[in-house]
């Protein structure tokens, strides 16, 4: 059980291969960060296979051979993209603070921290990324322990939250899946939806939501799990 002010020390995304014998240009990491940038936006823009190397690169305000020189390929440059997705997630994750004195009112600060990261559209660029990766037979052995890495990890990276939200009971692991890939699951939802089009106000179906899942909560406490 993860306990009160304990910091879970989590693993690192696999090493990307970076070219040795080269001290990194002055500017290197600004213009990794905006490539990084320029990579989301496009995709959100575009769509995954219209958007190219050299769009990228003319967004970023650089040249391809720049790109290149930083990542090495646009397999490289996505496995950055999804990198720098998970340290900043990590960060957000170690500050962030589950509030409420009833269990309502501590899943609805659960799912505000969710919020964060899964109604951002950013999280649909690193979605496709993540599907294409997977997928493509021309990925590299490296893109796909990336993969398999953030699809491992990911649920775990969550669970420090859930002591804050469960207490004793974040040690029921089922329990705790649940409640994650529930509120995961409408918050990536709604996102998808108002991508495609303008969506209602959805406070009743947020409020049912929240119930649905304190009565879960309940539910296992009084069979003793």
């Amino acid at each position: 059980m993860i306990g009160k002010g304990t910091e879970t020390t989590l693993p690192a995304p696999p090493p990307l291969a970076r070219r040795s014998g080269r001290r990194p240009r002055a500017d290197g990491e600004n213009t990794r960060a905006r490539v990084v940038q320029a990579a989301v936006e496009c995709i959100l823009e575009k769509g995954y296979y219209q958007a190219s190397s050299n769009d990228i690169a003319r967004r970023a305000g650089v040249t391809w051979g720049t790109i290149q020189y930083q990542f090495e390929s646009r397999e490289g440059l996505l496995l950055e993209v999804l990198n720098t997705a998970w340290n900043e997630l990590h960060e957000q994750i170690r500050s962030a603070q589950i509030n409420g004195a009833t269990l309502e009112e501590r899943l609805e600060s659960l799912l505000e921290v969710l919020a964060t990261h899964y109604s951002r559209p950013d999280h649909l660029a690193h979605l496709q990324i993540l599907l294409d990766l997977n997928q493509d037979p021309r990925s590299s052995a490296t893109a796909k322990e990336a993969v398999a890495f953030h699809g491992a990890e990911l649920n775990r990276l969550w669970l420090p939250l859930f002591q804050q939200v469960l207490g004793d009971m974040a040690s029921d692991h089922e329990l705790a899946l649940y409640l994650f890939l529930t509120a995961r699951g409408y918050l990536t939802g709604n996102l998808i939806a108002s991508s495609i089009s303008e969506t209602p106000d959805d406070a009743a179906q947020r409020q049912m939501l929240v119930s649905g899942m304190a009565m879960v909560v309940r539910q296992r406490k009084r069979q003793g799990r």
